[in-house]
C-alpha cells in the first residue's frame, strides 16, 4: 500500500502539477491525517549514517493538515517530516506539534559599510533562547502584512525581534518615532525611551530626547501577538548641541508654518506646505490641499512665540488626533481616532520665546483642528 501511494504521489504531481496538492490531500485523507506523541530531539546520530542536524519550526496540527500538505507549505519533503518526528506511517493526531525541520541558520555574515542593523527573530513573543534568524537589516522599516519575516523560519504570529546599531551621534535634541503594530521598546546608550511592549494594534510612538554627541547602541525590541504586523523607526535632530533651536520655516505673513504628509504617521517629506495665522482650521470633509486626501493624512504646524512667564493653559478642540510639545516637551497627546473633543494641558512657561509644535491626524470622517492658550 505504501509503495502504490508514493507511486501515485509521484505520477500525479509529474503530470497534474497544478491539481496534484487537491488530489493527493482527498487520498492523504482516505488513508487517514492525524498521528504524532511528543516532539522529539532536533539533533541525532542515525544508525546507518551521519549526525543529523537542523532546527524545527513547530506547527500545530489543525483539522484537515496532512503530511503531503505540510512539506508543500513549508518547503520540505514529506520524508524529513517524518524522519524529524520519528513517524513510520502518514497519520498525524489533531492538537499535536509536528517539527518542521530547517537546517541550522548559519551565523550572520560581516556587516557591509553602511552600518546596517543585526536582526535576531524568535518563534516566541519573549525573545528568549536562540534566534530562529539572524541576519543584517538595511533599516527597521518593514510593513509584513499578515505574513511573515521568512516563511521558512519564522511564524506569522507570536514571534519577536530584536535590531542593534551602533549610530555616531552628534550632539542635540532628537525626535525618535516608532510606527507599530503590535508592540515594541526603544533603547538608546542603554536608556529606554519608549515602552509600549504590552501595546496591541497598530500606534504612532514618539519622544523627543537630548544626546550628548558620540557612538551610542541604538535597540528596537518588537512583538508581534496576532493580526498584521509592521514597525518603522525615525529620528531627526531638532537643535544642534551649544546652539539655539531654529526658528520655525519661514511664513508668509503667517503665525503658523504647516506640513502636510498623505499618511497617518508624518513620514516622508511633506506633500503640501502653507501657512495660517491662527491655528483653528475646519476641512469638514474635504482635503486640504492640492495632492493630500480627504482621509489617513497628517499634518505637523510649528510657530515661535514670545511669553511671559507663568501657569499657562493650552486648549485643544480635534478631531481625530493630537499631539503638542512645547520647546520639544511633549505636554499633550491624544493620538488617536475620535471625534471632535476639547483637551486641555496646564504648564508653567518662563519668559520669553518658546517653540509650539502640533502634530495632527486624520484618519476618517470630519477633520478639524484647534489650538488656542491662556494665562493663568
Amino acid at each position: 500500500m505504501n509503495y502504490i501511494f508514493r507511486m501515485t504521489q509521484f505520477q500525479i504531481a509529474k503530470q497534474y502539477p497544478k491539481a496534484a496538492l487537491i488530489l493527493l490531500t482527498v487520498i492523504a485523507n482516505i488513508f487517514g491525517t492525524v498521528t504524532l506523541g511528543a516532539p522529539v530531539p532536533v539533533s541525532a546520530a542515525g544508525a546507518h549514517g551521519p549526525t543529523l542536524s537542523y532546527s524545527c519550526l513547530w506547527h500545530k496540527v489543525r483539522r484537515g493538515d496532512t503530511l503531503l500538505d505540510l512539506a508543500w507549505r513549508y518547503g520540505v519533503s514529506v520524508e524529513a517530516i517524518k524522519t524529524a518526528n520519528h513517524l513510520r506511517g502518514n497519520r498525524i493526531y489533531l492538537g499535536t506539534f509536528l517539527c518542521i525541520p530547517h537546517p541550522h541558520t548559519p551565523p550572520a555574515p560581516p556587516p557591509p559599510q553602511n552600518n546596517p542593523w543585526h536582526g535576531e527573530y524568535w518563534n516566541n513573543t519573549t525573545q528568549t533562547g536562540a534566534p530562529a534568524l539572524s541576519r543584517y537589516d538595511a533599516d527597521v522599516n518593514f510593513n509584513w502584512g499578515f505574513g511573515t519575516p521568512d516563511a521558512g523560519r519564522i511564524y506569522a504570529d507570536s514571534f519577536s525581534a530584536r535590531w542593534t546599531q551602533t549610530y555616531p551621534f552628534k550632539g542635540g535634541t532628537y525626535r525618535f518615532t516608532l510606527v507599530h503594530d503590535d508592540g515594541v521598546r526603544l533603547y538608546v546608550g542603554g536608556n529606554l525611551l519608549i515602552n509600549e511592549y504590552d501595546f496591541v494594534g497598530v500606534k504612532a510612538s514618539g519622544i523627543d530626547v537630548y544626546l550628548a554627541a558620540g557612538a551610542k547602541v541604538v535597540t528596537v525590541d518588537y512583538v508581534e501577538k496576532g493580526g498584521a504586523a509592521r514597525v518603522r523607526l525615525d529620528w531627526v535632530r531638532l537643535s544642534l548641541d551649544g546652539e539655539p533651536q531654529p526658528p520655525p520655516p519661514p511664513s508668509s505673513g503667517g503665525n503658523w508654518h504647516a506640513d502636510f504628509f498623505n499618511n497617518r504617521d508624518l513620514i516622508g517629506a511633506p506633500v503640501y506646505v502653507n501657512n495660517y495665522g491662527a491655528l483653528n482650521l475646519v476641512w469638514g470633509s474635504g482635503a486640504p490641499g492640492p495632492n493630500m486626501p480627504a482621509d489617513n493624512w497628517s499634518a505637523r504646524f510649528t510657530t515661535a512665540r514670545d511669553f511671559g512667564g507663568g501657569n499657562y493653559r493650552f486648549v485643544a478642540r480635534v478631531d481625530d488626533g493630537i499631539r503638542v510639545y512645547l520647546d520639544g516637551q511633549l505636554i499633550l497627546n491624544e493620538w488617536r481616532e475620535q471625534p471632535n473633543r476639547t483637551f486641555v494641558a496646564d504648564t508653567y512657561i518662563s519668559p520669553g520665546l518658546h517653540y509650539v509644535s502640533v502634530e495632527y491626524l486624520e484618519a476618517s470622517g470630519e477633520a478639524a483642528v484647534q489650538l488656542y492658550w491662556e494665562r493663568r
